[in-house]
Formats: structure tokens, C-alpha cells, sequence
């Protein structure tokens, strides 16, 4: 009997493993020690990274972002993506590139990524941050910003290139922070505007989720809940692992290709690091209720045993 409950169990594990696995779009841990997918960080002791994307600063050309050593206390551990500390830096990473490299192996045939078209389909992005300082840059609100962006034809292929950022769409969060009380929004770019422009589609009165230096984690999950390429999308923000906000799109965009962080009326910089773009669905009802069954058989095989 105990034989058969673990070989059951065993099948159930592996199908809801089938059904529920993601797939990396993107995963940028800057082990190469570069910014770029280019191969050259690995001469200063970096490590391949095959998943990574090309960085730019698209606001000052005179102030890229660079990869730095981050592990100290507080830190992100190892390698991490350093932004300047001028205020109000947009730094796009895009998932265009002109062709393969030494590095860039997995991705190099990719240029975009997009939420697929069955209901529960998911496309998520999250990394880690901190800011580099709490002082304020202003009285005003103090803000960071990251989202998903479909650059319209218009890929940014270098640092300054604001120019190209002007007819983006997409979803971005904007998160309160230091001594800001305002609430944590879901922004939509859906019209031809500038990066980080559009209109509010959702807001929860968080106050500042950070005021400190230490590392933090973000999750935006964009899930289809009405099929076709044109169905409905929800908006999920998570923070620090605990989900704050949901926002719905019924006319929602579906294809993306440039990931994009800034922030506003800090001084300061972030460090980023462990940037995760993937795909992935949730599973079915019958596929969760398998999943108690499982758990139920792997209960009674510990009673017996």
C-alpha cells in the first residue's frame, strides 16, 4: 500500500509541476559584472549570465548605469546594477538585441515577451532593490517607478536615448517611499506617450513602503482572466512578498519588450539586482484539487508509516 501511495503521489507532483511551471524570459543577476550582454564584464571576473538584457540610461548620457560589488551590510550580495544618483534616471533595460554574443545565448532570438492568450496565463516581473541613501531630493513626493513597457517599434539602443522612450505603452507602478504618504498606484501607458506616462488604473492608500536601506523585493503580475489576445488583464503589485493592489485592463497590452525602473526626488540611486521576467499560468481547479489529494496521500503515508 505504501508503495502505491507514493507512486501516485509522485504522478500528481509531477502534473501539477506540467501545468504551473515558468518558463525565464529574462533573468538578470549581473554575475558577468556588466551591464551590457555583450560578454565584456566576464574579462573583469564576471560569470556568463545567458539571461541577461542590455541596460541604458535613457535620461543623462553622461551618467550610465554601472555594475558594482554590493556586499556589504545592508547589501544585495554580489554583483547588482548601480543607478546614478541624480534624481529622476529611467533606466530600460531592453530585450532587443542586434544579434547573439558570446553571453547571450538563450535569449538572443527573443525580442519580446508576451502574455499568453488562455485564462490564468501570467507574465511576471521582480527583482530586488535598495536605495542607496533616505535623504529627500525635494518636499514633494518621493517615488520609485518600475513596469513593463512595449517600446512601439522604437527599441532604445543607447544611454540618452529619451527620444525613443516617447511613444511607449505599458503598466508601471509607482511606490511611495522615505517620508512619502501618498498611495501605491497601477499606471497605464496606452496611448503614445512618454515612458512612465498614462493615467492611474488603480491606487491603495499603502503610505511609504520603505524608508530605510535595506534590501526589498517587487512583483508586478500581469494574468489573463478573459481569453484571446485581446481579453482582460489583471494587474497584481506585490511588495516585500505580500500583495498590496490589483488593477483590471479590459483593453489590456499584451506584448513587451523593455523593462523599465526610475525614481523621483530621491538623490540617492538604487542598487537592483535578480531581475525575473517570466511566463507561467495558474493551475486549473482540477489541477489544485489534485493538489490536495496529494497532500491528503502524502498525510495518510506519514500515519502509516
Amino acid at each position: 500500500m505504501k508503495k502505491r501511495i507514493t507512486i501516485l503521489t509522485s504522478i500528481i507532483a509531477t502534473s501539477l509541476f506540467s501545468v504551473a511551471s515558468a518558463a525565464p524570459v529574462v533573468y538578470d543577476t549581473f554575475t558577468d559584472g556588466d551591464r551590457n550582454n555583450d560578454g565584456a564584464g566576464i574579462l573583469s571576473g564576471g560569470v556568463a549570465d545567458t539571461l541577461d538584457i542590455p541596460w541604458f540610461n535613457i535620461t543623462d548620457a553622461t551618467k550610465p548605469p554601472s555594475v558594482v560589488n554590493d556586499n556589504g551590510t545592508p547589501g544585495l550580495g554580489g554583483f547588482a546594477m548601480k543607478t546614478n544618483a541624480s534624481n529622476g534616471q529611467r533606466i530600460v533595460g531592453t530585450l532587443y538585441t542586434t544579434g547573439a554574443s558570446s553571453e547571450f545565448v538563450s535569449q538572443a532570438a527573443q525580442s519580446s515577451a508576451t502574455l499568453g492568450t488562455q485564462v490564468g496565463d501570467l507574465l511576471t516581473l521582480s527583482f530586488d532593490y535598495r536605495a542607496l541613501s533616505t535623504a529627500n531630493g525635494s518636499a514633494n513626493g518621493r517615488w520609485i517607478y518600475f513596469g513593463l513597457f512595449n517600446s512601439e517599434g522604437t527599441t532604445i539602443t543607447s544611454d540618452g536615448d529619451a527620444a525613443s522612450a516617447a511613444n511607449d505603452v505599458g503598466y508601471y507602478v509607482r511606490m511611495p517611499v522615505n517620508t512619502n504618504t501618498s498611495s501605491t498606484t497601477i499606471f497605464e501607458t496606452s496611448t503614445v506617450q512618454e515612458l512612465f506616462g498614462g493615467s492611474s488604473i488603480g491606487s491603495n492608500a499603502t503610505g511609504s513602503l520603505a524608508a530605510d536601506l535595506n534590501p526589498h523585493s517587487v512583483k508586478l503580475v500581469l494574468e489573463r482572466v478573459s481569453a484571446g489576445i485581446s481579453g482582460a488583464v489583471d494587474i497584481h503589485f506585490y511588495f516585500d512578498g505580500g500583495f498590496l493592489l490589483t488593477a483590471n485592463d479590459l483593453t489590456p497590452i499584451s506584448t513587451f519588450d523593455q523593462i523599465a525602473v526610475s525614481y523621483g526626488n530621491l538623490n540617492s540611486g538604487l542598487m537592483i539586482d535578480n531581475v525575473l521576467l517570466e511566463t507561467g499560468v495558474i493551475p486549473e481547479p482540477a489541477s489544485l484539487a489534485l493538489l490536495g489529494l496529494g497532500g491528503a496521500l502524502m498525510a495518510v503515508r506519514r500515519r502509516r508509516a
